[in-house]
Parts: C-alpha cells; structure tokens; sequence
C-alpha cells in the first residue's frame, strides 16, 4: 500500500496517466490551479512531485489528456481560452475556438482528438473537433438550435470599492433603447 496524496487541504481533479506519473489539475499552492504530476507507485519516480503547467495569471478552469497533448482551459477576463501543450507542458499553441463558455472538454487517451463544446446566448451551442498532432481546429455540424433573439453583446467594466477593475456583460435585445 502506497499514499500518493497526504494531506487533504487541496482540490484535485484527475486527467490521466503519462508513462510514470499521474497528472492531476490542482489548487495546491496555486489559488488559480495548476497541473502537477504525481511519481505514481512501483516507479522509479514514486513520491516525486513536479508542475507540469503551472498557475498563470488566471483560473486553470479544465483540462483534458489525448494520446499526445493537454488541451487546457483558462478563464481569462471571465471568458474561455483554450490551448495546447504537450504532455510535459510545454505550450505549443492558443486554439482559435471563440465562445461564451466551454460546456464540454472532452478527450481519450488513445487518440490525438479532443472534442469541445462551446454556448453563447447569442448562438446555438457549437462543437469542435481539435487533432491535438497538427492543431487543426473544425467545427462540426450540429442539429442546430433555438431560434435566438438579435443580442448586442458588449463588455465594461466597474470599479470595486477597493479600487479593484470587476469586468462584466453588458446584454441586451439589439432593439431595445440604451440608457
């Protein structure tokens, strides 16, 4: 019997096994999360720990494992970002797939796909095929949608009572009279 994990003051979530190491996304010394891998058992790395990607400047939201990359999921300015890294981290590019939030990341171990789902209010969910070996990015064909209202969609921004810039949405029928 082996303890991978001591202590309990930390999330972490698993994403899979590289060759010896357990690769889990956690917010273990990193408030905004990070991807550590765990030296797993009966291994010539048992108890040793390393950042695979560590925490940047915004939330590591999800990542997902294909046969050869990581495709991670940051929460930039309260909106998605996705890239991809190999699968000892290093960055490799930032994916061209635009949208309101990841609803879906998905992927296999033993294949170099990763399949993304992607909403906004102003269009029907959209899904994506990503092959993680070249970095090409499709959308797929989808049964289509609701019929959606014509949405202005925009940003700004708010100061806190701290000083602190709070992004926000600003939504509202294309129709409708600002003021």
């Amino acid at each position: 019997r082996h303890t991978l994990i001591a202590d309990e003051d930390a999330s972490r979530w698993a994403i899979g096994i590289v060759e010896d190491w357990l690769l889990l996304l956690s917010d273990e010394d990193a408030p905004l999360q990070n991807v550590v891998a765990l030296g797993l058992p009966e291994t010539a790395v048992v108890n040793q720990r390393r950042v695979v990607i560590p925490e940047g400047g915004s939330v590591i939201d999800s990542v997902c494992r294909t046969s050869d990359a990581l495709v991670v999921n940051r929460l930039v300015d309260a909106s998605p970002h996705l890239s991809l890294h190999r699968l000892d981290g290093t960055p490799v590019a930032d994916l061209p797939i635009d949208g309101g939030e990841v609803v879906a990341l998905r992927a296999d171990a033993d294949s170099p796909e990763a399949f993304i789902g992607m909403s906004t209010l102003a269009s029907p969910m959209q899904s994506w095929r990503v092959d993680t070996t070249t970095g090409d990015c499709r959308a797929l064909p989808g049964p289509g949608g609701p019929e959606l209202p014509d949405l202005d969609i925009s940003r700004d921004r708010a100061t806190s009572a701290d000083g602190a810039q709070v992004p926000y949405w600003i939504i509202r029928r294309s129709d409708a009279v600002r003021g």
